[in-house]
């Protein structure tokens, strides 16, 4: 399994519950969301695959327990969810940061880790939900 990925560095959260804590942030590559004003736009030579096992290790390496996955649009991703499984069972404090645009896993019982919502208001020019295939 493999993820297209375009960074992974530990910074600062400037956001969401963890803002102002040490955070290692793993930004996924690609996002069909298309917002008028998005912040993080991907050009193809920065896309990089990177198996879980890999991606796992580059995080361990950092030394933080807070991760947040972001993107681009993380969701779109199939192997999304062993990747935050796995660092859960790591013993990580996981956030996954999504547009609100692709349908999350239902399980929200059973869920140990968290998602930070950007909502798509209309200057956004997003204006329907996305078919992920």
């Amino acid at each position: 399994m493999a993820l297209l990925y375009d960074e992974i560095f530990l910074s600062v959260n400037g956001e969401s519950k963890s803002m102002g804590l040490p955070t290692t942030f793993v930004r996924l590559w690609g996002c069909p969301v298309g917002c008028s004003y998005c912040d993080q736009p991907q050009p193809k030579e920065r896309r990089k695959k990177i198996s879980v096992g890999r991606l796992i290790k580059k995080v361990e390496d950092l030394k933080c327990k807070r991760v947040c996955i972001t993107g681009g649009e993380p969701l779109i991703h199939e192997e999304i969810y062993p990747v935050i499984y796995e660092l859960v069972v790591g013993g990580y404090e996981v956030s996954v940061e999504t547009s609100g645009c692709v349908p999350i896993e239902p399980d929200s019982y059973n869920r140990s880790f968290r998602y930070v919502m950007d909502v798509k208001c209309p200057s956004s020019g997003v204006f329907c939900k996305i078919e992920v295939q």
